[in-house]
């Protein structure tokens, strides 16, 4: 059985936008799985209802990115981590990188595929709607859509990211304490670029027809029970995933009263679901996929002789809701004693950045002094200044490394020789190209076909493939740029490293 160890933080306070910084020491005294280990911050939302009244909701909260533009980046977990360090007690500095956030990023976009992506939703902090309902659900709640237990907020989640997300290092699954001394860990984190946000709200919630409901009269009683529907016609459910409703979740009721001695009109009065009954087997197979929702208090007045509710629609209620991050742990496996290979070394890629702006310079050139044994150049240049995504408008570009061109014309993005430029450089750092879309998403587009198809979420990072040199080299880079030019831009150079005992 697998073994894991915590090891928490030398700070114990709230991280916070100006309490980001966080340390780790790993003792000396064991043999660790460093790939299958990761980094847990413990997220908490908080929120305050806007509607009172009718009971305490269950709300879909999550957390997104901070961005100028209306539409959010969908990020990778590891964007939390802004710059990150990584030494050993007997042979110093391992790894020491700037801008992990924006490299790991864009190189998650283009290194994995859209299935690879859902696939991996389980751990994402931050999520994509589903590509069957266009509806979206977070790791902040656990939702019952039928029966009559109440869904649950979660009051604390993880946000993981894996060692070997952060530290090309950690991607070994052998690192001996006792050979190598212990680890010294120090991140910054990106506190002030994650906030929380309500989502599946009105707006948003699909499909829209499930928002109305059968008419109701003396024989169903009081309001409290209604079916999906519109008048006398009821709407077929035959799939929950068609359903926007959960056991808990607070709606605002409005209704148009009919009838002698009308009753009580109804407004967005506020109630929260007791119960939901989904008959898809009905007897009778016209009526089959009945969606019935009970809830907690009586929405409307009793209803008697030739009184009657029509035109019932239903508005999910909202809540205001605000994120805290309020611990940092280090979760490591051990690597039994049985298994332990007694690696004499550990082989990595690392990365030294340069960063600086261009200037909104539509056509833009500089000269970079590189160091002789990086092998790749992947840059990337951001649209604004919103950093995580390299969304300029970039048309083509051209590099020289020491006067020697890198390709023998000019590379158009998003042509054959992009393509092939890009994969190379991808294998060269230890990754594939399984992405020819370029696109990270967006996580409050609801209409799934959309998710990538947002320019502020395109991803265009320039690449060339350098040859290694006794000493440093001088990387020339020509880019053309469409409107906006290029303002900040990251270059990062890939090093191979070797790491012995």
């Amino acid at each position: 059985m697998d073994k894991f160890v915590k090891v928490q933080s030398l700070e114990g306070s709230e991280i916070t936008a100006t309490d980001n910084i966080r340390h780790f020491t790993v003792s000396a005294g064991d043999v660790y799985d460093l790939r299958d280990s990761f980094l847990q911050f413990s997220c908490e939302i908080e929120r305050t209802e806007t509607s009172a009244g009718g009971g305490t909701g269950v709300y879909n909260n999550m957390v997104q990115w901070v961005t100028a533009d209306a539409e959010k980046p969908h990020f990778q977990n590891v964007a939390f981590v802004k710059n990150a360090h990584l030494k050993s007690q007997m042979k110093g500095n391992i790894e020491s990188l700037r801008r992990v956030d924006i490299l790991k990023q864009n190189l998650s976009t283009v290194a994995k595929s859209q299935r690879t992506e859902a696939d991996q939703s389980y751990v994402d902090i931050n999520q994509l709607p589903f590509p069957i309902n266009n509806q979206q659900y977070s790791l902040f709640g656990s939702f019952n859509k039928t029966g009559a237990v109440k869904s649950i907020e979660s009051t604390t989640v993880p946000l993981q990211v894996r060692l070997s997300d952060v530290f090309d290092f950690c991607a070994t699954d052998e690192y001996d304490t006792n050979r190598g001394g212990e680890l010294n860990m120090r991140l910054e984190l990106n506190r002030d670029k994650l906030e929380a946000v309500q989502i599946g709200k009105d707006a948003q919630a699909v499909p829209a027809g499930m928002k109305s409901f059968k008419d109701i009269g003396a024989t169903e009683g009081v309001g409290n029970t209604i079916v999906v529907g519109a008048g006398t016609t009821q709407t077929r459910v035959f799939d929950l995933k068609q359903s926007l409703y959960y056991v808990g979740q607070k709606l605002l009721i409005s209704a148009t009263a009919g009838g002698t001695a009308l009753p009580d009109p109804v407004a967005n009065e506020p109630v929260v679901i007791s119960s939901i009954l989904w008959d898809k087997g009905n007897a009778d197979q016209s009526l089959g996929g009945k969606l019935s929702l009970t809830f907690e208090t009586n929405w409307g007045s009793a209803l008697t002789g030739d009184q009657t509710y029509t035109g019932i629609t239903a508005t999910i209620a909202e809540c205001t809701p605000t994120l805290k991050i309020n611990q940092a742990e280090l979760v490591l496996k051990k690597k039994p004693e049985g298994e332990r290979e007694n690696y004499d070394s550990i082989n990595f890629t690392t990365f030294s950045t340069e960063e600086g702006n261009g200037g909104a310079r539509t056509q833009f050139q500089d000269l970079f002094t590189v160091e002789g044994d990086a092998t790749q150049a992947f840059m990337t240049f951001a649209q604004g200044s919103d950093d995580l995504i390299s969304s300029c408008p970039l048309v083509d570009f051209r590099c020289s490394l020491n006067n020697i061109d890198v390709t023998d014309r000019d590379v158009v993005v998003k042509e054959p020789l992009y393509y092939d430029r890009l994969a190379g450089s991808l294998d060269g750092m230890g990754y594939k190209l399984k992405n020819l879309v370029l696109n990270a998403g967006v996580s409050n587009e609801y209409t799934y076909t959309d998710v990538y198809k947002k320019a502020n979420a395109d991803t265009k990072p320039l690449v060339a493939e350098l040859f290694q040199t006794p000493q440093s080299k001088f990387l020339q880079v020509k880019a053309n740029a469409g409107t906006g030019g290029v303002n900040n831009y990251q270059l990062f150079k890939a090093i191979p490293k070797v790491f012995t005992y």
